[in-house]
């Protein structure tokens, strides 16, 4: 009679399986419950990234906007002032002298640029404001020393930390940062050498320094994606080397850093000559 007793509280085969089936259906739906939450949070937290880097990117086009407007109203002043003093010098002098069939001086017709003349960077009348000793050579020195400049500013005061640290970052993300930094620094050596190529008066052509400009863009992105600039280091047998340093103390200090700065230099020489060429046409 006890063992009848117990056997009905238990339940039969078929009910004890029911039961056991009900309990995993409980457990995997709690855990797809606890799944689904993590999905949540993830998505949350991308939504966030997502809505960061769209504020980051709004953030950059003003800011190159602004930059942009800057260097358009600097070029402007500078050819202006460049022809201003272009025309300045080939105004006519007074001649003190008389004409001999009547009492007004004799005055040279005032002198213009021909087609082709004054279409450099430097403004109207460039190359003929070039003063002694402007060579071709002077004319490269002063640009590889702008873009030098305008490249240990770019890469060290203008970069962020976010695109310092990022910018070597595998898919979109690192790609973003990565094209921030190359057109922030490209926009301050286009800025530098409208600079110097105002107040000196170099003969530089427009188009050759924008090609040149395109280039540097193109090498500096290569470099900074960090993983060619290894991979080529390594097929060179420069791996031990770009691994040598504390990697608490990178990127200054480090043996990729110094490979990373040498070929950035060594295509700053490239784009000189690139932005040198048609120089005074």
């Amino acid at each position: 009679m006890g063992t009848t007793h117990v056997s009905a509280a238990a339940g039969t085969p078929y009910e004890l399986d029911t039961r056991r089936q009900l309990n995993q259906a409980r457990q995997d739906l709690a855990e797809a419950h606890a799944e689904l939450a993590v999905r949540r949070d993830q998505e949350t937290a991308l939504r966030t990234h997502l809505e960061m880097l769209g504020a980051d990117v709004t953030a950059m086009r003003h800011r190159y906007t602004e930059l942009h407007v800057a260097y358009v109203e600097l070029l402007t002043h500078a050819r202006a002032a460049a022809a201003a003093a272009a025309l300045g010098e080939l105004a006519p002098r007074p001649l003190h002298r008389r004409s001999p069939g009547g009492d007004r001086a004799a005055a040279r017709p005032r002198r213009r640029p021909g087609p082709g003349r004054g279409r450099g960077l430097g403004g109207v009348g460039a190359a003929k404001r070039r003063g002694p000793g402007m060579t071709s050579a002077t004319v490269f020195t002063c640009v590889f020393i702008a873009l030098y400049v305008a490249h240990q500013v770019g890469d060290n005061w203008i970069q962020t930390r976010a695109q310092a640290c990022g910018k070597g970052a595998p898919g979109w993300r690192g790609r973003i940062l990565c094209g921030r930094h190359v057109a922030t620094l490209t926009l301050a050596k286009a800025l530098v050498i409208g600079l110097v190529t105002a107040v000196l008066a170099l003969p530089l052509n427009v188009a050759a320094v924008a090609c040149a400009l395109a280039v540097d863009a193109v090498s500096h992105y290569w470099a900074d994606r960090r993983a060619p600039l290894l991979a080529l280091a390594e097929r060179l047998g420069k791996g031990e080397f770009a691994r040598l340093g504390d990697g608490a103390a990178a990127p200054a200090g480090t043996g990729a850093y110094a490979l990373d700065q040498s070929w950035h230099v060594g295509w700053l020489l490239v784009t000189a000559l690139i932005a040198c060429l048609g120089a005074g046409s």
